[in-house]
């Protein structure tokens, strides 16, 4: 689980234009573009029609991680 600082989340609470969003929204950018690789790697990793079940959990988090990285990038 992360825990963002509370400092940052007043930061974002008080912002009062995009310009001042903008550092969050690249770090939030950085973040889930930083899961993504190690989620790609195990899925690929899987020998084909080996552990289904796996990687279809896999599949679910590295997409949904590309779907948060698409919501971070459209702000």
């Amino acid at each position: 689980m992360l825990k963002i600082r509370a400092e940052i989340v007043e930061a974002i609470r008080t912002a009062e234009s995009g310009l001042d969003l903008h550092a969050h929204v690249q770090a939030a950018i950085m973040l889930e573009h930083a899961t993504i690789p190690p989620y790609l790697t195990a899925y690929f990793s899987i020998k084909p029609g080996a552990m289904p079940e796996i990687k279809a959990t896999l599949r679910s988090v590295f997409v949904e991680e590309m779907l948060h990285m698409t919501i971070a990038g459209t702000c």
